[in-house]
């Protein structure tokens, strides 16, 4: 019979309220309404197992996303989905492309006098990889590319939290492996953070703002 076993992690705090590496717009800068689009690549989905709820997990990818989608209040993100027939959609889209994630395991062969070698399978950290593109639409030709960015995040592990989400890969004697909601989500909002990040440049030079001071200034 198998056992789940949950692995233990250190409390992941979600970062979107602080957004240490998007500078918020200078003061007086317009803000502009753009039309979401969050893909979420199935490759996302391949580390857990087939009975955890797609649904659930497209959710926390929303939820981790989401409150950095305004970058440094220069938008005002609206889901492509909250558009309607014969709504007006605005001039510019950005798309959140989530592409992989991955947890990260270490099987380590433990042996001890009097007993039979074994592999001890532990967590040691989970990435995730996202790209955005932000572009500007016209009447009767293709959208203007106004800049694309792509970057990685990661989230480290420690015992002291326990797993909801069902990992496809077992330990040796076949326990199951349980994954906190908060690894995951962490993962995917700081690989988006860091690519909307490099995406501000491209986005001020659109609207012609200032660039944001350098650190220490």
């Amino acid at each position: 019979m198998r056992t789940l076993i949950p692995l233990l992690f250190a409390p992941l705090a979600l970062p979107a309220l602080a957004c240490h590496n998007i500078k918020t717009a200078p003061e007086g800068s317009p803000r502009v309404e753009v039309e979401l689009v969050i893909d979420v690549d199935a490759a996302v989905y391949d580390p857990f197992a087939d009975d955890v709820d797609r649904t659930q997990l497209r959710g926390l990818v929303e939820d981790a996303v989401v409150p950095l989608s305004d970058v440094g209040l220069r938008f005002y993100p609206v889901p492509t989905e909250a558009y309607k027939d014969g709504d007006v959609h605005p001039e510019y889209a950005l798309t959140i492309h989530v592409q992989r994630f991955n947890a990260v395991l270490e099987h380590k062969l433990i042996e001890a006098e009097g007993q039979a070698p074994w592999i001890r399978t532990t967590l040691e950290r989970t990435d995730a990889q996202s790209s955005v593109v932000f572009e500007r639409r016209r009447d009767g030709a293709p959208p203007l590319l106004v800049g694309s960015a792509q970057a990685e995040g990661d989230a480290k592990v420690a015992p002291e939290e326990t797993g909801e989400l069902l990992l496809r890969h077992e330990t040796q004697a076949g326990e199951q492996i349980l994954l906190p909601h908060s690894a995951f989500s962490q993962a995917v909002q700081e690989s988006v953070e860091k690519a909307l990040a490099l995406l501000q440049k491209a986005v001020d030079r659109e609207f012609m703002l200032p660039a944001p001071p350098a650190p220490g200034h």
